[in-house]
């Protein structure tokens, strides 16, 4: 008996405590009906009533039942939504702590609901806050919105306020430039926050002192390189005229936009800072760096416009910070991490010393940092980039350093490898670094991907623990062929592959889920073909070989059609940073290098003997380049053997003596990367090694447009003769023209596959 009363007297106490949790939540809608209202400001900006109509979109969208919107100046009642700026928070308001950088507050009062935030967007943040946290509601991407049907609308008592960790968070992708509603729901600034803010936005000194209207009339105000001023390059920051001329031309420009706070005076993308005796002078003063005679220079533009924040850029040859200089109070850093390893978080990699030290030195000289970091693999935009695990600790170094403007880069309107789910994550992490990266991953992963996110995970995982087993480097300008021994092994890209056909399976039942499976097998597709394309790996390789000849491997090609087509699906436009490598340009290097390795070729396979020296930077396969049916392609790090200053002589030895009509070989022209064409290639023949006969030479013209990169062959025909050895010597600028930025610097020839037919 006694069991029995305590056993009851227990079930009362549960239920009376079920009931107390149940008397103490809010419930906003019961079964199709609400008492409530939303309160909004009579002097509301427009802002706080867009803030006021989305929740009650959203709550119509959720139960079906409309909530009006009054103005405070109605008579109080015990069931409000109190948004924003109004006479309620008074009342309402205990706390002393106040939303600061477009932060918010979500509290509930017995049965009152108070949203309202700091700033122009603080109390919009805090409706899209709730209605995720509290309701359920998700945005995965700007087509990919979950809003559930709920019939009661229950929540808790909430005492939630928030800051941002970052006051400013921008990243560099597709879905918000494009859709501002999927950058407000993030909390993230978005291209219309720039536009307003900013009137430039970096790599400015070509804006304000163009060269193309000042180098004839002063070319002392531009760089002096060895000596001689050059127009491709950066300003001479010592020059007081100069100096003055970019004053009052900025100044003309903050007239035409006068509501711009930032402006940026700020490096051209290029290495050539002044050399200049005077330059050097104020580098050596201010710590030996070039971040030396800039700071000291935008601290005096800075001056003559006290009402605005210049920012400039610690970038490149500027990234590291001065000494005995501080910038202006209204001078921002713009601080910039291209060089950095994506493989290990900025902390602990070993091989980021350096850049540790630049962020802990700027930031004892100033709190103004923009912080400019990148996300994607640029060169390779569909590339397999495994860096998801580092995007957490990596903001997490910045905000314990004290940085408070963050931008990510990503690669603005085109696809990249998981762009949807890496804007996600980026988004969550810029408003709070400090949460969990793994749940935030696999919440997005089952509201996206559905049945398929458990393989996605594991594909994930799997790529993630080989490239950090492997010890490799993850570079942004990085290739697949990089990875084939980190994270894309044959091994490894089997595993993927049955993964993401274990997934297929899953999702075969769902349209929309199995396109979005298709879009995420994109990056493993390129790199299969990518790969395949190098020739290394007898497995992954677009040739086979029958009876000791290479052959177009029809699966592959198969493949590789059917990858283009599938970018066509997708809106692929670009597959690398430069926007001008389209999937069609990708399909047309395949089929050539198809086309050079199936062709004839006497000279395939056999030795070469270099009698001038290659450059160690790039003979990955050293002389046998020239004749290994490897062929380079369009970007410089594809096949080619370089030679940096110096002439290509090379020798081959056909080991017998066959009948030879014509000699070709392929060169790369690449302006931008200070890669030029041979100015003459001259060909030769011989029987013994000895005693050799020019057959022809051949000439192209060079282009001296910077951006260019095209494969250019040289080719002779001459009657047949019975020949074992061919030499090819070529005639080389060795050193970079005038009008190029790298003048009187050693420049490159790139030389690729010999045919000889």
């Amino acid at each position: 008996m006694k069991n029995k009363v305590t056993i009851s007297l227990t079930l009362l106490c549960l239920l009376f405590f079920t009931f107390s949790l149940k008397s103490q939540n809010v419930v906003l809608v019961d079964k199709g009906l609400s008492s409530y209202q939303i309160v909004v400001g009579e002097k509301a900006d427009s802002m706080e009533l867009y803030a006021a109509k989305e929740l009650q979109r959203y709550l119509f969208a959720i139960t079906n039942v409309t909530l009006d919107i009054v103005a405070d100046s109605t008579t109080p009642s015990d069931y409000e939504i109190v948004i924003g700026k109004n006479n309620r928070l008074k009342e309402l308001l205990p706390m002393k702590e106040i939303p600061r950088d477009e932060g918010f507050i979500i509290y509930t009062d017995k049965e009152k609901l108070l949203i309202a935030g700091s700033g122009r967007k603080g109390t919009l943040y805090g409706v899209y806050e709730f209605l995720e946290k509290h309701l359920g509601c998700r945005m995965y991407a700007h087509d990919a919105l979950v809003i559930p049907k709920i019939s009661i609308v229950s929540i808790p008592q909430i005492k939630d306020i928030q800051h941002p960790v970052f006051s400013y968070r921008e990243t560099l992708h597709l879905y918000p430039i494009q859709n501002s509603s999927y950058a407000d729901w993030h909390k993230l600034h978005n291209r219309t926050d720039i536009a307003r803010e900013w009137g430039m936005f970096v790599h400015t000194f070509q804006t304000l002192i163009p060269a193309e209207q000042y180098f004839e009339t002063h070319p002392e105000w531009f760089s002096e390189i060895n000596g001689k001023r050059i127009k491709d390059g950066q300003l001479c920051l010592s020059n007081p005229d100069m100096r003055e001329e970019l004053i009052t031309n900025l100044s003309k420009m903050i007239q035409q936009n006068p509501a711009a706070r930032y402006w940026s005076v700020s490096n051209n993308d290029n290495y050539n800072f002044c050399t200049c005796d005077s330059c050097k002078a104020l580098d050596k003063k201010f710590g030996n760096t070039p971040s030396g005679s800039l700071v000291w220079f935008i601290n005096q533009v800075a001056a003559a416009f006290p009402d605005k924040i210049i920012s400039t850029l610690a970038y490149q040859f500027s990234r590291k910070a001065p000494q005995n200089i501080v910038p202006a109070d209204n001078v921002n850093i713009m601080l910039c991490s291209i060089e950095c390893n994506r493989s290990r978080s900025f902390a602990e990699d070993p091989g980021e010393t350096e850049f540790r030290q630049d962020v802990e030195d700027w930031a004892a000289l100033t709190h103004n940092i923009f912080m400019w970091d990148y996300v994607v693999q640029f060169r390779n935009y569909l590339d397999p980039f495994p860096n998801l695990h580092v995007l957490k600790p990596n903001l997490q170094f910045l905000a314990d350093h004290g940085i408070r403007m963050m931008f990510e880069q990503g690669s603005g309107e085109e696809v990249t490898e998981f762009h949807q789910l890496r804007t996600y994550l980026i988004a969550k992490l810029l408003w709070n670094p400090y949460q969990d990266a793994n749940l935030i991953i696999n919440d997005f992963l089952a509201g996206y991907y559905g049945a398929a996110a458990p393989y996605i995970r594991q594909y994930i995982d799997i790529m993630k623990q080989a490239l950090i087993q492997s010890g490799k480097r993850l570079d942004i300008y990085g290739f697949p062929t990089d990875a084939l021994e980190s994270y894309l092994t044959p091994v490894l890209i089997k595993k993927y592959e049955a993964l993401f056909d274990s997934a297929a399976v899953a999702v075969s039942n769902d349209k929309i889920l199995s396109d979005r499976l298709s879009l995420a097998r994109m990056p493993l597709e390129f790199a299969v073909l990518d790969i395949a394309c190098s020739n290394m790996i007898p497995e992954i390789s677009i040739f086979i070989t029958e009876k000791g000849k290479l052959k177009a491997n029809k699966a592959m090609v198969a493949r590789l059609y059917r990858f283009v087509d599938n970018c066509h699906h997708f809106n692929i436009m670009a597959l690398a940073e430069s926007k001008a490598y389209t999937p069609e340009q990708f399909l047309n290097d395949v089929l050539n290098i198809i086309q050079k390795g199936t062709a004839p070729n006497l000279a395939s396979g056999k030795p070469v003997v270099l009698n001038s020296a290659c450059s160690p930077k790039y003979n990955k396969a050293g002389a046998s380049a020239l004749t290994d049916c490897n062929f380079g392609r369009s970007d410089y790090r594809h096949n080619w053997l370089g030679f940096e200053g110096n002439d290509m002589d090379a020798v081959i030895d056909l080991q017998e003596k066959v009948k030879v009509k014509s000699i070709s070989v392929d060169f790369l022209e690449a302006p931008l990367s200070w890669i030029f064409l041979p100015v003459k290639v001259e060909f030769f023949v011989s029987c013994d090694g000895v005693e050799w006969k020019k057959v022809g030479e051949s000439e192209q013209q060079g282009s001296n447009i910077i951006g260019k990169s095209e494969i250019k062959k040289y080719h002779i025909q001459f009657p047949k003769k019975e020949i074992r050895y061919v030499k090819v010597l070529t005639t080389s600028l060795k050193r970079c023209p005038e009008w190029h930025r790298g003048f009187g610097n050693p420049c490159w020839i790139f030389a690729d596959e010999i045919v000889v037919e």
